[in-house]
C-alpha cells in the first residue's frame, strides 16, 4: 500500500468557494475581484493569515503556475488543476502509483482569534471533508483547528473525527507568542491522544521565525523557514514535556528531509546531558527519558526521494518512522516520479522501502 502523507490544495485560487461563511460572519466571506479564475484569481479578504489577497507579497512564486509564463514548459501549471479538482487529482494519484493520499490546506484560520477563527476552521473542515467524499478510501483531508482559540480547538478536533471521519490534524510549528509547550494546547494533545489521531506539524507558508530576514528572497526564505520552525517545534515538544505528559501523542514533521532529524536529535541529546542532573532548575517538566527516546517513540518525519543521507536517517530514527511525501502539486514536488525514485534506490533494503512507501504511514495513521 503506497501512502502519500503530504499533498496540497490550491486554496488561494478558490477562497470564495471554500470559505462561504455563515451569519454573522458572512461579511468575511472572500470576495473575488474581477473575472480572473484560478491562477488569475484575486480576492478581498478581511481576515489575515493567507495569501490570495490583493496586496502583493515579497515571496510570490505564482508565476510558476501561470500557463502564460510557460515555466518549465507548462507542466507545472498544468499540474495545478489537481490542487482544486479532485477528479484531476485522482488521475494524478493513479499516475504516481499511490493508493492513499493526504491533503493539507486551510491553515489561514488557525491563527485568527475569536469566533471568526473558529468559524473559518469549521467551514474549511466541512468543505475539505465534502471535497474528498467521492474518493473515500483514496483521498483524505487533514483537518485544521482554531489554535488561536485553544478552548475551542479540542472541540473541533472531536467534531471532525466523529462527524467528518477525519484522521489527522494540522499543528502549527509555534503560536504567535508561545511555543507548543503552552498549557493552553494541552486539551488538544489530550484529545488527539484519546481519539488516537496524529498531528501533522507542517510549516505555515512563509510566516516563520526567520523568513522575515529575507523580505524579497524566496530562495533564502524557503531554505530557512521549514527547518528553523520545525527545530523550535520539536524542542518545545520534547523539552516542554509534551511527550512526557502525553506519551501516546504522535507528531509528524514535513518538508525538511529526513537528514534534518539526525543533527537535531544529537543537538537535543548533547544539551540534555549538561542539564540532566538538575532538571527541576532547567526544565518546567522533568523528563523520565533521554530526548532521543521521545523522538524515536513519538515523532515521524517525511523524506525526499533522492536525499543522499537517507540511510543515515534510517539508522538513526528507523524506517518505521519515515514516510513518503510528494508535496504535490507544488513546484518543488518530484511528482510523478517520487514512488519510482524510491523504488529504484540501491542503497535501501526492500523492507525499508516498503516502510517508507507506506508501511510507516499506515502505522502512524492506524490504516
Amino acid at each position: 500500500m503506497i501512502i502519500d502523507v503530504d499533498s496540497h490544495l490550491k486554496e488561494t485560487w478558490i477562497l470564495d468557494e471554500i470559505y462561504k461563511l455563515p451569519p454573522p460572519y458572512d461579511e468575511y466571506t472572500p470576495v473575488r475581484v474581477g473575472d480572473g479564475t484560478h491562477y488569475d484569481a484575486k480576492f478581498l479578504v478581511k481576515w489575515g493569515g493567507g495569501r490570495g489577497r490583493l496586496e502583493s507579497t515579497g515571496h510570490d512564486h505564482d508565476y510558476m503556475y501561470n500557463p502564460r509564463v510557460n515555466f518549465g514548459g507548462g507542466e507545472m501549471a498544468a499540474r495545478q488543476a489537481g490542487g482544486y479538482d479532485m477528479e484531476v487529482r485522482i488521475k494524478d494519484v493513479d499516475l504516481e502509483g499511490i493508493d492513499k493520499q493526504f491533503i493539507i490546506g486551510g491553515t489561514a484560520g488557525m491563527g485568527v482569534e475569536g469566533g471568526l477563527g473558529v468559524v473559518l476552521c469549521e467551514t474549511y473542515n466541512d468543505w475539505a471533508a465534502a471535497a474528498v467524499k467521492e474518493y473515500e478510501g483514496r483521498l483524505y483531508s487533514v483537518g485544521v483547528l482554531p489554535y488561536a482559540n485553544p478552548g475551542k480547538a479540542a472541540d473541533e478536533l472531536t467534531r471532525c473525527v466523529k462527524d467528518l471521519g477525519m484522521m489527522a490534524f494540522n499543528l502549527p510549528q509555534y503560536l504567535a507568542e508561545t511555543g507548543l509547550e503552552d498549557p493552553a494546547l494541552f486539551p488538544v494533545y489530550a484529545t488527539a491522544e484519546e481519539l488516537d489521531v496524529p498531528l501533522f506539524c507542517h510549516g505555515g507558508g512563509f510566516a516563520n521565525l526567520l523568513s522575515s530576514r529575507f523580505p524579497q528572497n524566496l530562495v533564502g526564505a524557503h531554505a530557512v523557514n521549514r527547518p528553523a520552525g520545525a527545530s523550535v517545534a520539536l524542542t518545545s515538544l520534547v523539552f516542554g514535556g509534551i511527550f512526557e505528559k502525553f506519551p501516546r501523542l504522535r507528531v509528524i514533521f514535513f518538508e525538511l528531509s529526513a537528514e534534518w532529524i539526525i543533527y537535531w536529535i544529537h543537538r537535543l541529546e548533547e544539551d540534555f546531558e549538561w542539564y540532566e542532573g538538575n532538571q527541576p532548575r532547567h526544565l518546567t517538566v522533568p523528563l523520565s527519558k533521554a530526548p532521543a527516546e521521545y523522538v524515536k517513540q513519538n515523532i515521524w518525519i517525511t523524506c525526499e526521494a533522492d536525499e543522499k543521507r537517507l540511510p543515515w536517517a534510517i539508522e538513526e530514527l528507523g524506517a518505521d518512522h519515515i514516510c513518503m511525501a510528494t508535496d504535490y502539486p507544488h513546484f518543488d514536488s518530484t511528482f510523478p516520479n517520487t514512488v519510482r525514485t524510491l523504488r529504484e534506490r540501491n542503497d535501501l533494503s526492500a523492507k525499508d522501502k516498503d516502510l517508507i512507501l507506506g508501511g510507516s504511514a499506515a502505522s502512524l495513521l492506524r490504516l
